[in-house]
């Protein structure tokens, strides 16, 4: 391990020293028990499978990647192990090795042959594809098939799950593999018209010819009959509006020449003088002409939003029966799930319940994720923006299967934890309470260290969804029951307020009262800090491109005098000094650091400790203390080599050593470990999709010696997640809480053999 070089104490500030150790370098492993904890659900299920093992399902996730469960969605386990994206849009399990499973991400391709305990990225052996880069998704797939006809061959398409995410070159390409993905070729002719659509949604393989496939695009339905090299759009008795985009395609096994495809409106409001175009399109002549299937009754109100850009519109076909299929996602916020079983002539709703479990604040979700068992029809799986429900008996009934609720109040999660933490506080008094803020979710509590949990939040108006997160929560240190939060939409404003909101509880977070009068004009995302007055008042900073500052406990507002107020992006404490955090500008002129702050008399003057640092410094993300030393950590959104990692001062800030080059770094935390021994550091580093899939980062850090040292805490299913906050319990400094953007919280523990 490199050595960090000796810190001038002549000297008043001193640039950083290049020997840190960086991204990519080999570091030591320590193995920890883990245990998750979250409600369970909560992200985007964009992708679903069942196996033909018949327990056995399969989750892909917006952020937290992959899940499987032997028990159809009653337990999960995560299992990213290897995986190069964690925005997973396709899953198809191998037709004769249920053990070998494709998947496609934002990240690229993979595959597993052991159930998914470990994947193999398929960029190495995938030829004629973009040069991997840390930041830009150069190979997303969001298609991927295995032929029945030749299980050695399968095929993957490029496509972006969002028209706001752009690849470095948006085309609709098609590799396919002859030898069970050990290689991959780019096969689509130069001249193909595909090549002029940006993304492919679908594949359907001819269940027994292995040169004949089917795909979607938005521009419509293709179709090969060379295994992929030629293509030929199909147009006859199919949509013409450009607003109407093929979705979802599928064959009938019992009868090949039968094909239903999906379209959905991408934009637009419904007007009842025009025709509604969503719907579910039938070939007989193997997708070389269609017709519409009627009786499906959508009925959107005059007005509407009838947009389904985002959704998946699934559609699967019975094997036993071409007459029988289910089609989901038809129409933006219609949950639901179609049935037909004449051929598509007239079609019952089979699901559209009210939501099920804890989640049920949102109302109805957004149809995702749809996946048929292959050896026994009858049992469907579908997800949503949030949730998973599974039938079992050919769409009768229906039951929720993402978490364990166990009545009005209280519930737990079984595995499938999809949520993104906005912070971890652990109730220093009671010991086994800790306030977890969710994105999207708000604010849920747990008594008894994460086995149930419950919302917490009374008094947060929902209007406009802004008791949709609690961007930052603070216990005072003299009243335990005393709670300070900031809360709004992650990421837009809403009606309510200019911008977020400042609430306080007096109980522990069973209610809040909005402070909406005291002068509060700061956007979302703010966060929080607090120092003891020397009158004994409770002084609050409030930090997002603007500084306030509350000197009655947050009654009351005004805007602090802080240089660069719309630059302030991280707020700390310790004792009664106060450091804030600004991002780096490279719109300007040589570009400015990332600077760090700090006031000694409650805000009125500051001092920026890092004003002498000749070298980058990106985004200071959070800050901590231990005597005299300080510690930050930096994370650059776009580049690699502009500053991001964990700075370093023994000396109050008048030298500092960058220690780890980590590029997504998002909190440091300084751990006493016992009389006469430096502190334990700990890192939680983030992790991008587009990440080159060699690159180690993600997880957490630690290191014993003042970042001489590191090593990487592993555990199984804790494989590099996008880790955002570590905490130590106060009761059991030992166990770790890790705060994940996308797999709720997993908790670390030195394992009970050691």
């Amino acid at each position: 391990m490199k050595a960090i070089a000796a810190i001038a104490s002549a000297m008043l500030v001193q640039s950083i020293a290049a020997a840190y150790l960086e991204i990519g370098e080999n570091v030591p492993t320590e193995e920890m028990e883990v245990r998750t904890v979250g409600p369970g659900g909560g992200g985007y299920l964009y992708s679903m499978g069942l196996s033909s093992l018949t327990n056995r399902l399969y989750v892909g996730c917006d952020v937290g990647g992959f899940y499987r469960s032997d028990d159809l969605g009653r337990n999960y386990k995560i299992l990213n192990t290897g995986m190069p994206g964690i925005m997973m849009n396709a899953i198809s399990e191998h037709p004769t090795d249920p053990d070998t499973i494709l998947v496609g991400s934002r990240g690229g391709a993979a595959i597993t042959r052991d159930g998914g305990l470990h994947w193999k990225s398929l960029r190495p052996v995938a030829k004629g594809v973009v040069k991997a880069s840390l930041y830009d998704s150069t190979w997303p797939i969001r298609a991927a098939a295995w032929s029945r006809a030749n299980p050695k061959r399968a095929w993957i398409g490029t496509g972006n799950w969002n028209r706001h995410y752009r690849t470095t070159k948006d085309q609709a390409m098609v590799w396919r593999s002859d030898d069970g993905c050990e290689t991959l070729d780019m096969v689509v002719a130069k001249d193909s018209p595909l090549l002029n659509e940006k993304q492919i949604f679908a594949f359907s393989p001819h269940p027994t010819n292995a040169d004949e496939i089917l795909c979607t695009t938005p521009g419509g339905i293709y179709l090969s009959t060379d295994g992929g090299v030629n293509w030929t759009k199909q147009t006859m008795g199919l949509p013409t509006d450009p607003r109407v985009w093929a979705r979802w395609v599928c064959h009938s096994r019992s009868n090949p020449l039968v094909v239903y495809a999906s379209f959905v409106q991408f934009e637009g409001k419904f007007d009842p003088k025009h025709p509604h175009e969503s719907g579910v399109w039938k070939s007989t002549d193997g997708g070389r002409s269609w017709t519409k299937c009627g009786g499906m009754k959508q009925n959107p109100r005059a007005g509407s939003w009838v947009s389904a850009f985002w959704n998946e519109a699934c559609v699967f076909v019975d094997p036993r029966d071409e007459n029988v299929v289910w089609a989901s996602g038809l129409c933006f916020f219609q949950d639901s799930v179609w049935k037909t079983v004449d051929g598509g002539k007239t079609w019952q709703k089979s699901f559209n319940s009210k939501p099920q479990g804890w989640l049920q604040f949102w109302g109805r979700g957004i149809p995702k994720g749809m996946a048929m068992c292959p050896s026994n029809p009858d049992i469907i799986a579908y997800g949503n923006s949030g949730t998973v429900y599974v039938t079992e008996d050919g769409g009768k009934t229906w039951h929720q299967r993402y978490t364990g609720s166990l009545d009005e109040k209280y519930c737990c999660g079984r595995g499938l934890e999809v949520t993104c933490l906005s912070g971890i506080v652990p109730d220093r008094a009671v010991k086994d309470r800790w306030y977890l803020p969710y994105m999207d979710l708000g604010l849920m509590t747990t008594e008894d260290s994460g086995k149930t949990l419950y919302r917490t939040t009374k008094g947060i108006p929902h209007e406009d969804i802004w008791d949709g997160t609690c961007f930052s929560l603070l216990q005072s240190p003299d009243d335990p029951r005393l709670l300070w939060s900031t809360w709004g939409r992650w990421g837009a404003l809403g009606k309510l307020q200019p911008g977020g909101i400042f609430a306080v509880s007096r109980d522990a977070g069973e209610n809040w009262n909005v402070m909406t009068n005291g002068g509060w004009t700061i956007g979302p995302w703010p966060y929080l800090a607090h120092v003891k007055g020397k009158a004994g008042n409770d002084i609050l900073f409030a930090v997002n491109k603007q500084v306030q500052v509350s000197v009655d406990g947050g009654a009351h507002w005004t805007t602090n005098a802080f240089p660069y107020p719309e630059r302030a992006i991280s707020v700390a404490s310790n004792g009664g000094d106060v450091f804030i955090g600004t991002d780096h500008n490279e719109s300007v002129k040589n570009g400015f650091n990332g600077s760090l702050w700090h006031s000694s008399d409650e805000g009125r003057t500051w001092e920026n400790l890092t004003a002498g640092v000749k070298d980058k410094i990106a985004d200071i993300m959070s800050m901590a203390f231990y005597g005299d030393a300080i510690v930050f950590s930096a994370r650059h959104p776009h580049k690699a080599d502009r500053g991001g990692g964990i700075f370093l001062s023994k000396d109050r800030g008048k030298s500092w050593t960058k220690v780890i080059g980590f590029l997504q770094s998002e909190e440091v935390r300084f751990l006493e470990r016992g009389k006469g021994m430096p502190p334990r550091i700990l890192v939680a580093c983030g992790r991008r999709d587009a990440c080159d899939p060699t690159v180690p980062c993600g997880g957490v850090y630690v290191s014993d010696d003042f970042g001489e040292n590191w090593r990487r805490l592993i555990a199984p299913g804790f494989d590099r997640p996008s880790a955002r906050f570590v905490v130590p319990d106060p009761f059991n400094p030992d166990e770790l809480w890790i705060g994940t953007g996308g797999n709720s919280v997993f908790v670390l523990s030195p394992r009970k053999d050691r």
